[in-house]
C-alpha cells in the first residue's frame, strides 16, 4: 500500500494546508511512515488513499482548469462580483477509503490518526482558491455564483468497488449480508426473480437494477457495520484496484427565478408535461413549457421548471387574477433586466391558451413565500353542475352555505398516488345559481374555498366519500361538467400596475 506525502501528513494530524502549496520543496514524512510513501518525483505512482488527485504538481492544472472554464463565461455588462462560490464534488466512496487506508497503516505506526477533518475537500478548497481569480477578470449583470465541479474517480470504478467490497473474501458471511442490506443488491435481485416471468424485463435492465446505490448515507452505514479489524484486512483488496479519475470542471451561474401569475384558458392543457409510457396525452405542450421556452431561449438556461400555488386537473380553467408561480431557470448563461422579462412575457402572451400578468424577477427566498402562502390561502371556484332533475329555487337555497367543514376521503381518481385518509376541507361560502340559457337541470355553484378542497368530488359525491355533497343535499345524481378557478387569494407577487404590465413586442 503506498500514499503520497500529502496523504501522510494528513495521517499525523497536518491541519496547515497552506504547506501543501506554498513550498516546491519534498514535504517532511515521519520516518515509521515513508514505507508507505510514494515518491514526488515518480508521478506513475498512484496514492491509494487520494487515487493522485492530491498530487501537488497537478494543483497548477486545476487553477488553470477552473480560470479558463470562468473566462469563458458569457456575460454582456461590466459589473464587479458579489459572489464567487466554489463547490466541489469528491465520490462518496472517499470517506470508505480513507478509513481502510488508516486501519491498515494503523497496525504498523501507532501514531497516525483519522483525518475526518483533514478531508479532500477541504485541501482541495484551499488549493484551489489560492490566488484563483489573479489575472481573470470576470463580468456579470448581477450577482454571480460560479461552481467548479470537481470529480476525481469514475463512476464505474465506485460501483466495482463496492460490488467488490460486498464479495470479498476478507469479510464475514454476516458484513456481507449487512452491506448487502444496505446497497439494496439482494432485495432487487429478489424482486426481479420474482416478477421476471410476468414482466418483460432485458438482462441489462436487471443487471442496472443491481447496481449498489452509492451516496453519503450508504457509505455512513457501511462505516457502521465494519469493524476496524474488518476494514484493516480490506487494505489488500484496496492496494490491488487501479482507479480511473477524471477531472471536470463547470461553470455554472445560480438559478434564475422568474415570478408572475398565469391565467389559463383551455381544458385539455395541463400544468406540466403529461407522459404515459413515453407518450403525450391531452396536449402536446403544457404550462410550463409555454411559459418557460422564452426564458429558456432567451437566457440559454438547461431547462425552466414551474413551480405554483396549488395545480389545476388538465380540464379546469384558472381564470380572475391567475394562479401564482415561480419558473425556476437553471443554469442560465445570460440575465435578465426586468424590462426583457416584460418583452419574453409578452411572446408567452401570444399563445391562445394561456396568458401571464405581474412578471417579475425575485430572489429565491420568494419560493418559500410561494410555498408557505400555498398552506394558508383560500380559492374560489365556479363549478358548472348538471341533475339528473329539474333544480327548484329551494334547492338552490340548500346550496347557500357558510363555514360548512367537509370530509372529504381521498377521491377515487387519485386513490393510486395518495394515501386513503380523511381530509376536513372548509367551504367558507357558497351560493347556488341557474345557468342561464340551458333547462332547469342546469346550475352552477360559486364557491371560496380552502386550498385543497376537491370540488368535483364536492358536486357527485364520490361514491359517499365525500360528505356532505350536492347529490345527497338534491336528493338526486348530479354531477360537475365543467370547473373554473376564478380567483387565488394569495397576495404574491406584487401587482405590476396596468400601465407597467407587458411591454408588446416589437416588430
Amino acid at each position: 500500500m503506498k500514499i503520497c506525502a500529502v496523504c501522510a501528513n494528513r495521517l499525523l494530524g497536518c491541519n496547515n494546508f497552506t504547506k501543501f502549496y506554498e513550498t516546491a520543496e519534498s514535504l517532511p514524512v515521519d520516518e515509521e511512515l515513508q514505507k508507505f510513501v510514494n515518491s514526488e518525483t515518480m508521478s506513475n505512482q498512484l496514492c491509494i488513499m487520494c487515487f493522485g488527485f492530491l498530487t501537488r504538481s497537478k494543483f497548477g492544472e486545476y487553477k488553470d482548469a477552473i480560470r479558463n472554464s470562468v473566462k469563458k463565461w458569457p456575460l454582456e455588462k461590466e459589473a464587479s462580483v458579489k459572489d464567487f462560490q466554489m463547490l466541489i464534488t469528491v465520490p462518496a466512496i472517499m470517506p470508505l477509503i480513507e478509513n481502510i487506508v488508516y486501519y491498515t497503516i494503523k497496525k504498523e505506526v501507532t501514531e497516525v490518526i483519522l483525518p475526518d477533518n483533514i478531508n479532500l475537500k477541504e485541501i482541495l478548497k484551499t488549493v484551489c482558491c489560492n490566488d484563483l481569480l489573479e489575472n481573470c477578470l470576470i463580468q456579470a449583470e448581477s450577482e454571480l455564483k460560479v461552481s467548479p465541479k470537481k470529480t476525481c474517480l469514475c463512476e464505474e470504478f465506485e460501483k466495482s468497488f463496492i460490488t467488490g467490497l460486498i464479495a470479498s473474501e476478507k469479510l464475514s458471511n454476516e458484513v456481507s449480508y449487512k452491506l448487502e442490506g444496505i446497497y439494496k443488491t439482494k432485495a432487487r435481485a429478489a424482486k426481479h426473480k420474482k416478477w421476471g416471468k410476468k414482466a418483460k424485463v432485458t438482462e441489462s435492465e436487471v443487471q442496472e437494477s443491481l447496481t449498489p446505490t452509492i451516496n453519503a448515507s450508504t457509505v455512513s452505514q457501511t462505516l457502521n457495520v465494519l469493524s476496524p479489524t474488518d476494514l484493516a484486512n480490506l487494505g489488500e483488496y484496496l492496494s490491488s484496484l487501479t482507479p480511473k479519475h477524471e477531472l471536470t470542471v463547470e461553470t455554472t451561474h445560480s438559478p434564475v427565478y422568474i415570478a408572475g401569475r398565469y391565467q389559463k384558458y383551455s381544458r385539455t392543457l395541463p400544468q406540466t408535461p403529461w407522459l404515459v409510457d413515453g407518450k403525450r396525452h391531452y396536449s402536446e405542450t403544457s404550462v410550463e413549457e409555454i411559459i418557460a421556452a422564452p426564458f429558456v431561449e432567451a437566457t440559454g438556461a438547461q431547462r425552466g421548471v414551474l413551480t405554483s400555488a396549488g395545480r389545476e386537473d388538465v380540464d379546469v380553467r384558472t381564470l380572475g387574477n391567475g394562479r401564482p408561480f415561480i419558473i425556476e431557470l437553471l443554469k442560465p448563461r445570460k440575465l435578465l433586466a426586468t424590462e426583457s422579462a416584460k418583452i419574453l412575457a409578452a411572446k408567452v402572451n401570444e399563445n391562445q391558451d394561456l396568458k401571464i400578468t405581474d412578471v417579475c424577477i425575485i430572489e429565491k427566498s420568494g419560493c418559500k413565500t410561494l410555498l408557505e402562502g400555498e398552506v394558508d390561502k383560500k380559492k374560489e371556484y365556479r363549478a358548472y353542475c348538471y341533475s339528473e332533475r329539474k333544480i327548484t329555487s329551494e334547492d338552490l337555497k340548500k346550496l347557500s352555505m357558510s363555514e360548512v367543514v367537509l370530509k372529504q376521503k381521498t377521491p377515487i381518481r387519485v386513490l393510486h398516488r395518495r394515501n386513503n385518509d380523511i381530509r376536513p376541507r372548509s367551504i367558507h361560502k357558497a351560493e347556488g345559481k341557474r345557468w342561464e340559457g340551458r333547462s332547469e337541470n342546469w346550475f352552477y355553484i360559486d364557491l371560496l374555498t380552502q386550498a385543497g378542497t376537491y370540488i368535483k368530488e364536492f358536486v357527485h359525491g364520490d361514491f359517499g366519500r365525500t360528505k356532505p355533497n350536492v347529490t345527497e343535499i338534491f336528493g338526486c345524481e348530479c354531477d360537475i361538467v365543467g370547473l373554473d378557478v376564478t380567483n387565488v387569494h394569495l397576495d404574491w407577487p406584487p401587482t405590476v400596475p396596468e400601465n407597467e404590465q407587458i411591454v408588446e413586442k416589437s416588430s
